[in-house]
């Protein structure tokens, strides 16, 4: 018997998506409905574009242009047919998330979204607009005026975006609006810098502030304040601040900078009886470091936390005394801690000192280093921490990172 629901349609099975598979690359996932609902079928996105597909693929056709390739354009026709199905999608800003962004009838239900990188859409308009167009009518559609208003005037995009030539700017912010009422999961990664694209902080919080089921969010935090992310998305429950002016390489971080905010960040509720509700946030991962009193400034805003991560945590000077501000009631709900680097090996133990002390509810302790040099030497620190820490079920090592 197949493996396979009988109602899943052989073309997804076949060679015209399977050849395109490597299961070394990062793939996204289609979440098919109705029949398919349990049915997860991996699509290879950032090999639609890939300028090494037509060699790697076969094709002979060389024609110049990365995106006149024959076989990409085909590949992208097979995977659009399915686009309605799309529930979760990881990708790059290329021309076939484009065609997503600006075919609201064929991408409109997205669940969550991932910007790998920014894109290198970097081609002369009119190219960029004609091979969309090549590839909708080889789709059986009409040319369409919404590809040009992606990459041209577009009164929905002018308003967060900076200019016409933040192409992959566009595709994010149209992507968002059209799957507004379906999205709850927006992650962008280490790389893309998206935030440089729009005229203002404020205006990427107000986009944000369009998706009102968002509880999960990834971005670049160089001039992101967690106080203007709870106006701006009030049911966010997991928040990943990424490449953030305080992380690793610099000496010492400035957390202050995400508590405040400034005055272009003001902008109407989506939901004004939600102002004076608390926030659930329970996941927060900052990669930057950071000291204890930092840390107990943010959770004395924000005390619903219950998982916490911080690349580095930075010693009190004497390490064995912490700020006299810092007290432990603000990280009594933290149940999940990580600390995932540590400039000495014997800070790990200081460090380690300090957490038994500052979180008694703490459950998952995750710490960078070996088994031999983590706990002081040897073993006999297992019975104290869980004297310390009774509700203590895990105690994970990773990877030391100087």
């Amino acid at each position: 018997m197949s493996p396979f629901p009988s109602v899943l349609p052989p073309e997804v099975l076949g060679n015209s998506i399977g050849q395109y598979l490597a299961p070394s690359d990062t793939v996204s996932c289609i979440r098919v409905s109705k029949l398919w609902h349990n049915v997860f079928v991996p699509i290879l996105w950032r090999s639609l574009d890939d300028t090494g597909l037509s060699n790697i693929r076969g094709c002979r056709k060389m024609h110049g242009h990365p995106y006149f390739c024959a076989c990409k354009l085909e590949a992208s026709q097979t995977l659009l047919r399915f686009g309605e199905h799309i529930r979760h999608l990881k990708a790059a800003c290329t021309l076939t998330t484009a065609v997503l962004a600006s075919a609201p009838d064929i991408c409109w239900r997205l669940c969550s979204l991932a910007i790998c990188n920014n894109s290198d859409l970097t081609y002369p308009r009119g190219t960029i607009i004609w091979t969309m167009n090549e590839l909708l009518k080889s789709m059986g559609g009409a040319k369409s005026r919404k590809f040009e208003e992606l990459f041209g005037s577009c009164p929905s995009l002018e308003k967060y975006v900076k200019s016409r030539r933040h192409f992959h700017s566009r595709i994010v912010v149209q992507l968002v609006l059209q799957n507004a009422g379906t999205l709850t999961k927006l992650h962008f990664e280490n790389q893309t810098q998206v935030l440089e694209c729009f005229k203002s902080v404020g205006d990427f919080y107000r986009l944000l502030a369009k998706v009102p089921g968002l509880s999960d969010l990834r971005l670049p935090g160089e001039e992101v304040s967690i106080v203007a992310l709870k106006q701006a998305v009030p049911r966010l429950t997991q928040l990943h601040l990424t490449a953030h002016k305080s992380m690793i390489g610099h000496q010492h971080g400035n957390i202050q900078g995400l508590l405040e905010t400034t005055a272009d960040t003001v902008f109407e509720q989506s939901d004004p009886s939600e102002t004076n509700t608390q926030w659930p946030l329970k996941s927060l991962i900052l990669d930057n470091s950071a000291t204890f009193a930092e840390l107990d400034q943010i959770l004395q805003k924000f005390s619903t936390v219950e998982r916490l991560s911080v690349a580095r945590v930075h010693m009190p000077s004497p390490p064995q005394h912490l700020a006299p501000s810092v007290t432990r009631e603000p990280f009594r709900n933290i149940k999940f801690f990580q600390n995932t680097r540590c400039g000495q090996r014997k800070a790990v133990a200081l460090v380690l000192t300090i957490i038994v002390a500052l979180m008694p509810n703490l459950e998952t302790l995750v710490l960078p280093g070996q088994l031999h040099d983590c706990f002081g030497v040897h073993f006999s620190t297992y019975p104290w921490l869980y004297q310390k820490c009774p509700h203590i079920v895990s105690i994970r090592l990773i990877k030391y990172a100087p």
